[in-house]
């Protein structure tokens, strides 16, 4: 099967970097930057993880499946 050289959205740990720059982008607080990046990393849970690879199997199956 060919897959490209980079494929962000065969990637689910592109998925978690995208919801962390989300998450620091819409609720910065008040906290050291280290702090809200440790926060926003806390935020990501398993159903989360699940989804994400849920939906890079579901996008590799809609276009080589």
């Amino acid at each position: 099967m060919f897959l490209p050289k980079y494929s962000p959205e065969l990637n689910p740990c592109e998925l978690v970097f995208a919801q962390v720059k989300r998450a620091l982008r819409e609720r910065r607080g008040h906290l050291q930057f280290w702090a809200e990046i440790v926060k926003a990393f806390a935020e990501v849970n398993i159903f989360g993880m699940v989804s994400y690879y849920e939906n890079c199997i579901s996008v590799l199956n809609q276009h080589y499946g």
